[in-house]
């Protein structure tokens, strides 16, 4: 009975030796693969921080976006005040242009009838 029992001892002992060769085995092919994804993620990443160098992070845009907007209405109000000035020139000189013109009208009116009633006074036109 004792050889037996020697021989099942072995035969576990050969069996454990086994399943720890493989479990190792198993533990070396695992560890590659982790290696090989590890890699992939690392290039994946390089390739992700590449293209995103091609974009403006958000809260730069919105800083830019805020700054863009104070200038607008900045710009905005300024043209608003200025077309406001321009406005008020610019009805005025029109009202200067518009007395202007009834003068030069109103001289040429008056020359166009004084003139030959002088004219005819004088006998002239005789």
């Amino acid at each position: 009975m004792e050889d037996r029992a020697l021989h099942d001892l072995a035969v576990r002992l050969s069996v454990l030796e086994e399943r720890a060769r493989g479990n190792a085995k198993r533990l070396k092919l695992q560890a590659k693969e982790y290696e090989r994804r590890l890699a992939e993620l690392n290039h994946a990443h390089q390739q992700q921080v590449e293209r995103d160098a091609d974009f403006v992070r958000l809260d730069k845009f919105d800083v830019h976006d805020k700054d863009m907007r104070v200038w607008q209405t900045e710009v905005r109000n300024t043209l608003s005040e200025l077309q406001g000035r321009t406005a008020g020139t610019r009805s005025t000189r029109d009202d200067a242009r518009a007395i202007w013109a009834l003068l030069i009208g109103g001289l040429a009116l008056l020359a166009s009838i004084v003139v030959p009633l002088l004219l005819w006074r004088r006998g002239v036109g005789q």
